[in-house]
């Protein structure tokens, strides 16, 4: 990975990328370090069925040529970088890649509770 690869995961914990190009840079940055630490499990879910890896690569390709990313997608890939487990991690963004992902049911799956928002912070005791 290259340096600025690793500032782009490193910087997008507190500010994600909002524009086209940064969220292309993210995706691309992403999968690059999966592929680099975690290559087993990137040719597990993605190589065991041509059609899946086809579907991927169609889906990185319309989206370097300026295909909005959607919601969930970003989502998909921010779970990528912030799962400790990155089987599970890659599990969602395949979801997401092949366009079967619902994010309820990830939630309900696994058992995450649904951020809520403008969620008012609560007041320390003094």
């Amino acid at each position: 990975m290259t340096p600025e690869m690793h500032e782009i995961l490193y910087n997008s914990v507190t500010k994600p990328p909002t524009s086209q190009k940064d969220r292309v840079k993210y995706l691309v940055a992403s999968l690059t370090r999966t592929v680099v630490e975690d290559p087993d499990y990137f040719k597990y879910l993605f190589f065991n069925d041509i059609e899946d890896f086809k579907t991927l690569a169609n889906w990185v390709d319309r989206k370097t040529k300026g295909e909005p990313f959607t919601d969930d997608e970003m989502f998909g890939l921010k779970v990528l970088n912030s799962s400790g487990i990155v089987y599970f991690g890659l599990l969602a963004f395949k979801a997401i890649s092949i366009g079967i992902f619902n994010k309820d049911q990830f939630y309900a799956v696994t058992d995450t509770p649904k951020p809520k928002k403008n969620r008012e912070i609560p007041k320390t005791r003094k």
